[in-house]
This record gives C-alpha cells, structure tokens and sequence, in this order.
C-alpha cells in the first residue's frame, strides 16, 4: 500500500512540474510578444522590462528574443543591459557569432563599443555555454550532423542518403542521452515520412517527443509545421 502511494504520489508531482513548465512558456511568450509590439511601437523602455520579465521566467529559449532585448536596450542607451543581452544570447543560447554579426535589428548601433566587447568575448562566452551542458561532446556531435546536413544539400550530394545516416545516428544518441534540442533540423528533414504509420523514425519519436510536451520540457506547439504536430 505505501508503495502505491509512493508512486502515486511521484506520477502527480511530476503531472504538475510538467503542467507548471508549460504555462511557463505561455507566461514567456505573453510576454515576449507585448515587449516585440513594445518594440514596434518604439516604447522602448517597456519593450527592455517586459523581455526581463520574459527572461526570469525561461532564460534559453531564443537568441532572436535577447537580440531583440538588446536592441531595445540601445535604444534607450542602456549600454550596460545591451551587453548583457547580448552576452546571454551566446551563454544561454548558443547564438552562432554570424547570426550575431547580421542581426539586422543590431545594424544600426554596430558603431558602438559594446560590440566590439562582445565581439572579442565570444569564443569565450561559446566554451561556457558548452561547460553547462550535460552532455557537450552530444551537443558537438549533433552540430556536426546538422553541417553535414547542409553540406549536402548546398553541394548537390545525395542528401537523402546523409539523411538516412543522420537519422539513424540520432535515433542512437536519443535513446541513450534523450532528446536534444538542436536536433530539430535532423527531424524535420524526415517530415516526408510522417503520415506513414508504419515508418519506424516516427513510432520511435512522437511518443518521445509527446513525453517532452507532457513533461514541459518542449513547447506543445512543437513539431514539424503547422499541420504536422506530434499528436
């Protein structure tokens, strides 16, 4: 009997972190969407507090958000919080330093010293992203499969066969260090296979990814277009 309600006990704690995680990203997104309409609207200073608010609710979800924050930021000439923003979006999110380079609502302000600051931190704020990962020769790895991913469809190579060898190497890490995020382009490259009910990559996936949405780890919204949730 008291192991019954041990475990009962366990499967609703977890019910409820799970439930508690998903309205956190409706809390996130409530507010990243008034700070983005804040910043369309050139309210700059609400649009920086309604993205702080967003971001001491999740704190890795989007580059593009504390981007954003960060211009935000510079336009209220808070160079301080600007730097910060853009700090976190490489700490929190792995934020490539291209797409930091060619962030088109940071062109205006380029001229400015902290970007430069930034700029000559980078490599180092990358290593610590990776010193907080769990698993970050994982993470390398499935960077390496996403660029070969690329490589083979901007080179013209049979893609198709990359994409098998993708796939099946991914299908190998998830099983053994669960679901990682970046992998999202790896999977939706199988997207062409998905009403198929028999196709073994998606009977291995949507109960795994459905788990993560009940878990709160991943968005409902997840999935591979509009039409296609895991459902």
């Amino acid at each position: 009997m008291k192991n019954i309600l041990t475990y009962s006990l366990i499967f609703i704690l977890c019910h409820l972190t799970g439930y508690a995680q998903y309205k956190n990203f409706e809390k996130y997104d409530f507010y990243i969407e008034k700070a983005m309409l804040n910043l369309k609207d050139k309210n700059f200073k609400t649009a920086v507090n309604n993205f702080e608010k967003a971001f001491t609710i999740l704190d890795d979800e989007s580059a593009d958000d504390y981007f954003y924050a960060a211009a935000a930021a510079l336009n209220c000439n808070d160079f301080k919080k600007a730097e910060a923003f853009m700090r976190n979006a490489v700490v929190k999110t792995n934020a490539p330093k291209e797409y930091f380079l060619n962030f088109e609502a940071l062109n205006k302000f380029r001229d400015n010293k902290v970007f430069s600051d930034v700029g000559d931190n980078y490599y180092a704020y990358q290593t610590h992203y990776l010193e907080q990962l769990k698993y970050p020769k994982i993470f390398l790895e499935i960077q390496n499969l996403c660029q070969r991913d690329q490589d083979a469809r901007n080179s013209g190579l049979n893609y198709r066969t990359i994409d098998a060898q993708n796939i099946s190497r991914l299908m190998k890490i998830t099983k053994e260090h669960g679901w990682q995020k970046g992998a999202w382009l790896l999977l939706w490259h199988q997207r062409v296979t998905y009403e198929d009910i028999n196709n073994p990559i998606w009977a291995y996936f949507k109960p795994l990814i459905n788990d993560e949405i009940r878990r709160g780890k991943l968005e409902k919204t997840f999935g591979l277009d509009s039409k296609m949730r895991f459902r």
